[in-house]
């Protein structure tokens, strides 16, 4: 299945745009069932358009894509399904060299190599890279790009190869640096913290990294008592104690009902400093 990818209904909207007014409703309709997630309701609709419409045409093209994402997406997860899904990115990328459809296309299929779908799917993490570098390089500046830089990253240090994670690393690195503003600054240096926690072993790099996603603003949903408990512990084994006395407060302090606020209390006392009462939740 695809995770962190997200399909606005409003972008395809504003592509559908300059489609033709025939096959226009029909799309929109699809993409519509693409948004409540019906996938198998989306498919055939997508599916007729392709077929009258001329072949690399706005309209093949969206459709293309549309019958990709679908099979890719529908559940439960079937390798005729993801292999046909693949066929059609190829082909939507073969024939959508000038078009900013191409850097969707190959994010998609970046994304079907990297992860595992189906018992006896394997990761293709070469073959997601390619994708990867590909918008980088050819659409650097497209919505796409900034989730490319953050799944190449991905490819290397899930290998947990320490080479090729300081490679990874370093690319995503640049790359944030240069892009301040990207809405995925937060889970670059989070990737980042990763993997100097693991395959590196630096727990003082992966707190400096992780104090950097904090700058960046972390997304709405992350639980930030892990995050923070995280941070601590890291910072405690690096030798860091201040860092680390201020995270566990911060536990204790700043997050209502956590799991962690008792045993962030004991670390404070075990590395020798006063530890603030515990908050009863029921009372706020």
């Amino acid at each position: 299945m695809l995770r962190g990818l997200h399909i606005s209904i409003a972008f395809w909207a504003a592509v559908l745009s300059v489609v033709g007014a025939a096959q226009a409703s029909e799309l929109t309709s699809a993409w519509e069932d693409v948004g409540f997630l019906d996938y198998r309701r989306a498919f055939p609709q997508f599916e007729r358009v392709q077929k009258i419409a001329a072949p690399q045409s706005p309209e093949w093209q969206q459709a293309t894509l549309g019958m990709a994402l679908c099979l890719h997406q529908r559940q439960p997860d079937v390798k005729a399904h993801k292999e046909r899904a693949a066929e059609l990115y190829d082909a939507l990328v073969a024939a959508s060299d000038e078009a900013p459809i191409q850097a969707t296309a190959l994010l998609l299929r970046g994304k079907l190599d990297q992860l595992v779908d189906y018992f006896g799917d394997e990761e293709n993490f070469a073959g997601a890279a390619r994708s990867y570098e590909r918008i980088l390089r050819d659409w650097p500046e497209s919505s796409s790009a900034g989730e490319a830089a953050l799944y190449l990253a991905q490819t290397a240090i899930y290998t947990m190869d320490k080479d090729a994670t300081r490679k990874g690393m370093a690319q995503l690195e640049a790359w944030v640096k240069a892009h301040p503003d990207t809405p995925y600054a937060a889970s670059h240096w989070l990737l980042i913290a990763l993997g100097h926690r693991m395959p590196l072993e630096d727990q003082g790099a992966a707190v400096d990294a992780s104090l950097n996603a904090l700058k960046a603003g972390l997304p709405k949903e992350m639980k930030v008592d892990l995050l923070y408990w995280r941070i601590a512990t890291m910072a405690q084994n690096a030798g860091k104690l201040a860092v680390a006395r201020d995270f566990y407060t911060r536990i204790i302090v700043e997050v209502q009902r956590s799991s962690y606020t008792y045993m962030a209390q004991e670390r404070i006392r075990e590395m020798g400093f006063e530890a603030p009462e515990l908050i009863d939740p029921f009372e706020h």
